[in-house]
């Protein structure tokens, strides 16, 4: 086996951990800090197994998140043109990286995740994580990064309970 393909599988599982942490964080910013570091062991998987185009997106995603943190310590709402910039360029890097018909997984993650962290309400933003995580999961599953795909998978149980423990309970209590 590959060493780079067993390095994959161990950042897969430290994918994991800090999208894990991220889930059980209260306020916004420490969960998008978290996120970030999630998204730095997504871009060591990506590169081990030679995927420029989920490279690609998370290097963008790493600058989305950065610049929405910014906006959530000023307690602001990222412009609609914050959102179409990072979607914009999203969808550029992706294009001109595309080697293969599964880099529309990522491509739809991609566009899922900016919509969720732009957005305000929270079952909206839960909502579109957990397309998002069905995307990304399919598409580490394809590109051979099995423990990204299976942490995708348990963000996606996660954001189904969540629905469920906090707008679901909440709606029929009303």
């Amino acid at each position: 086996m590959n060493k780079f393909f067993i390095l994959a599988q161990i950042f897969g599982v430290l994918i994991f951990v800090f999208k894990t942490i991220s889930n059980s964080r209260k306020e916004k910013i420490s969960i998008l800090f978290f996120v970030i570091i999630g998204n730095v062991m997504s871009l060591l998987q990506y590169l081990c197994l030679w995927d420029f185009t989920g490279s690609a997106a998370v290097i963008i995603a790493f600058f989305r998140n950065t610049t929405f943190i910014f906006y959530d310590k000023k307690k602001l709402k990222p412009q609609f043109a914050v959102l179409l910039f990072f979607l914009i360029l999203s969808i550029t890097s992706i294009i001109l990286t595309w080697s293969r018909w599964i880099a529309i997984f990522i491509l739809l993650n991609v566009i899922c995740v900016a919509i969720a962290q732009w957005q305000q309400k929270a079952l909206i933003t839960r909502i579109f994580m957990v397309m998002a995580n069905i995307f990304l999961s399919i598409y580490c599953f394809l590109i051979g990064g099995y423990t990204g795909s299976l942490s995708a998978l348990f963000q996606v149980c996660v954001g189904i309970v969540s629905i469920f423990r906090y707008d679901i309970k909440k709606i029929s209590e009303s």
